[in-house]
């Protein structure tokens, strides 16, 4: 059996009487490139856990229309993670949007370092926001991911440093000598409390600045090394994301829940 077509419900859109008209860009898509037809069955996200399947009630090219069949509520999978990705040229962050959502990535924010490979104009940067965070909800419907990430602002490194909770697990993939895999880490003890919520950090090509580092350990950034080779920066975000996910979901799943996790 195929998997059901998808569709994002965008915010404003908004279920009445068990009916909901989508937004021109998802109807579009619909009507002219999947050729629904009426009485076709859609599934629906909101992007913040909402699922429902429907059937398609009217089609035109600018508006589909779809009645409500059956409702889901999805958890989000916990801890929640969020990366800070040092933009790269071109359009690897592209790539790197989709695959980290693909992969239930919480948050995204691209980060300005000492050795970004560039600077593109100041107002460009709203316009690859916005095919970004295209690229996130087109990553959802591929996937079956019920929650669309966060696509922060571009920020200087050290802002997005300073904002972190301090109760954040934080972790950094590090070309330094003394990072170690994350399982180490955690057989050491690093984790004191079940964190809700994880900052990952990769870097650009050229790597992080000494002191970038250095303020970065001075706030809690645990060094992690994540294979012996040295990694282009959409390959070490998706890398990075998949090893720390796995090992931390792995050594949470053996330590006893306590009152707070309820």
């Amino acid at each position: 059996m195929s998997r059901l077509h998808r569709a994002y419900l965008a915010p404003g859109r908004e279920w009445l009487n068990g009916s909901v008209t989508l937004d021109e860009r998802e109807s579009r898509h619909l009507a002219k490139v999947l050729r629904v037809r009426m009485g076709d069955e859609i599934e629906t996200f909101n992007g913040r856990g909402e699922v429902r399947l429907t059937s398609v009630k009217q089609v035109s090219p600018k508006a589909v229309e779809l009645k409500s069949t059956e409702e889901r509520l999805m958890v989000p999978s916990s801890p929640a993670f969020e990366l800070g990705v040092a933009v790269p040229k071109g359009k690897k962050m592209d790539e790197i949007v989709r695959q980290a959502t693909e992969m239930g990535a919480t948050r995204l924010v691209p980060l300005v370092t000492n050795r970004s490979e560039g600077a593109a104009d100041p107002e460009r940067w709203e316009s690859k926001r916005e095919r970004w965070r295209i690229a996130a909800i087109e990553a959802c419907k591929q996937s079956g991911n019920a929650f669309v990430p966060e696509i922060e602002k571009l920020l200087p490194l050290q802002d997005w440093l300073a904002a972190l909770s301090s109760a954040t697990f934080k972790i950094v993939a590090s070309l330094e000598s003394d990072a170690l895999p994350l399982r180490i880490w955690l057989n050491e003890g690093e984790v004191a409390e079940r964190p809700k919520e994880v900052a990952l950090l990769v870097g650009p090509e050229g790597d992080l600045a000494p002191e970038e580092y250095g303020t970065a350990r001075s706030l809690g950034f645990l060094p992690c090394a994540f294979g012996e080779n040295v990694l282009r920066v959409d390959t070490a975000v998706v890398c990075a994301f998949a090893v720390a996910k796995e090992e931390l979901q792995a050594y949470l799943a053996t330590q006893p829940m306590n009152q707070s996790d309820d």
